[in-house]
C-alpha cells in the first residue's frame, strides 16, 4: 500500500511539473518581476502573406513562446539561485563568482585568465597608437590639451577576491602591454589609475562588490588623479578634498552583475555616498548638440570652477566622475557611450581640455576609425 501511494505521488508530481507552464499562463502561480533582463521579450510574430514569412514564422513563434512560457521567470530564478547557492556555479559566462560574495565581469574576455593567449598583436597596438596620435595632433592644432584616462577593471584592483581557479599572479595584461608599447614607440601618455587605486583601497572600498563599476570613493580618488595630471598644464587648477564631503554607507540592492545573474534581490551591496558639506557650485547648463543615438549628453557650469572649458568623452565609468569634475571646470560637457569621441562636439564647444576615459577591457577591441579626425586634420593644412 505504501509503495502504491509513493508511486502515485511521483506520477502526480510528474504531471504537475508538465502542466506547470500551462497553468502559469492562466494562473498567477509565480511572483512577477523576478528577473532583471535588460532586453525586450520577443513579441508575437506577425504572419503576412508570402512564402518567406511563412517559413520564418515557426522559429519566431518558438522565440515568443520561450519568452512567455508560464512560470518562466520563477523557474529561471530558481535555477540560478540553486546554481549559485548550492553549487557555486555562475549561470552565465559573463559573471564570475568570487570570494565573499564578490562578483566580477567576465564578458568579452574582460579577465586576463590566460593573458599569453589573448595578447594583442603589434598591428593592434599600432592601431591604438595611431588613433591616439591622430586625435592629439588634431586637438593640438587648436591648442587643446588631450588627456587619456584608463579606468581599471575591478579584478585589477581586487584580485584577492577572485576565485581560486583564477591565478593571482600571471604575465602582463593587455593594459600592461598597451602602456609598454606606447612608452617605447610614442610620446603619448595615458593616465593609468591602477596603482593609485591599489594604494587607496585600504582607506575605503573603491568598487561595488556586485557591480562592474567603482563607487563614489573610487571615483573621487580617480578624479583627484585627473586634476593632478591637468595641473601640470593648468597651474591654476584646484582639487577637491575628501574632507569636503560626508561619507555615508548605505545598504543597497545588488548591482549590474547581480542583475546579470537575475539575483539582484538575493545579493546586497554597500554604497558609499559622498555628500558635500557645503552647497555645490556646479549647476546644469544648456547644451544643444545632435549626438545621434548617444543619449548621455550633459553640461554643467560652475562659477567657482578654476579650470576653463572642457569636453569629456566617457563610458559608464565616467558617470561617477561627473559630480566631482563639474565642480572644477567653469563649463564641462559630457558625452557618454561606447567610444563616444565626437569631433563635432569639440568644434562646437571649443574647449581648452578634452578628456577621454576608457575602461581597461576596451583595449581588446579595435579602436574606432579616426577618419573624421583625419579629414579635419587634412583640411587645416
Amino acid at each position: 500500500m505504501r509503495a502504491a501511494i509513493t508511486n502515485l505521488s511521483i506520477i502526480v508530481l510528474f504531471i504537475a511539473v508538465l502542466l506547470l507552464p500551462t497553468l502559469g499562463n492562466i494562473l498567477p502561480l509565480a511572483p512577477q518581476a523576478l528577473l532583471t533582463e535588460k532586453r525586450q521579450l520577443k513579441p508575437f510574430p506577425p504572419l503576412s502573406p508570402g512564402f518567406a514569412s511563412l517559413v520564418a514564422f515557426p522559429g519566431r513563434f518558438e522565440q515568443f513562446y520561450d519568452d512567455h512560457l508560464g512560470c518562466r521567470d520563477g523557474l529561471i530564478y530558481l535555477n540560478n539561485m540553486l546554481k549559485v547557492t548550492l553549487f557555486s556555479v555562475s549561470p552565465t559566462d559573463k559573471v564570475v563568482l568570487g570570494r565573499q560574495n564578490w562578483l566580477f565581469y567576465a564578458g568579452g574576455n574582460a579577465i586576463d585568465y590566460y593573458p599569453e593567449a589573448k595578447i594583442l598583436t603589434n598591428q593592434q597596438l599600432q592601431d591604438w597608437q595611431s588613433a591616439f596620435e591622430a586625435k592629439r595632433r588634431w586637438l593640438a592644432q587648436q591648442g587643446i590639451v588631450y588627456l587619456i584616462v584608463v579606468a581599471p577593471e575591478k579584478h585589477s584592483i581586487y584580485p584577492e577576491y577572485l576565485p581560486d581557479t583564477y591565478p593571482r599572479e600571471h604575465g602582463p595584461t593587455v593594459m600592461d602591454q598597451v602602456a609598454a608599447y606606447l612608452t617605447a614607440n610614442s610620446d603619448i601618455k595615458i593616465l593609468d589609475l591602477r596603482e593609485t587605486l591599489r594604494r587607496r583601497k585600504g582607506c575605503y572600498p573603491l568598487y561595488y562588490r556586485t557591480d562592474t563599476h567603482w563607487n563614489a570613493c573610487g571615483a573621487f580618488f580617480a578624479q583627484a588623479e585627473i586634476i593632478g595630471r591637468l595641473d601640470r598644464s593648468q597651474p591654476q587648477a584646484s582639487g577637491l578634498s575628501l574632507d569636503d564631503y560626508s561619507i555615508v554607507a548605505r545598504v543597497k540592492q545588488g548591482g549590474d552583475l547581480a542583475e546579470m545573474l537575475s539575483l539582484s534581490r538575493r545579493y546586497k551591496d554597500t554604497g558609499y555616498e559622498l555628500t558635500p558639506k557645503q552647497q555645490r557650485s556646479a549647476i546644469s547648463a544648456a547644451i544643444t548638440f545632435n549626438a545621434g543615438n548617444k543619449a548621455e549628453l550633459a553640461a554643467t557650469e560652475s562659477r567657482q570652477g578654476r579650470l576653463g572649458k572642457a569636453v569629456m568623452f566617457h563610458d559608464s565609468f565616467g558617470n561617477a566622475l561627473r559630480p566631482f569634475l563639474s565642480e572644477q571646470f567653469r563649463r564641462i560637457v559630457y558625452l557618454g557611450g561606447y567610444f563616444s569621441f565626437d569631433p563635432a562636439l569639440i568644434e562646437q564647444e571649443r574647449p581648452a581640455i578634452v578628456i577621454e576615459e576608457i575602461v581597461e577591457r576596451y583595449f581588446k577591441h579595435p579602436p574606432p576609425v579616426a577618419a573624421s579626425i583625419t579629414s579635419r586634420h587634412n583640411s587645416r593644412r
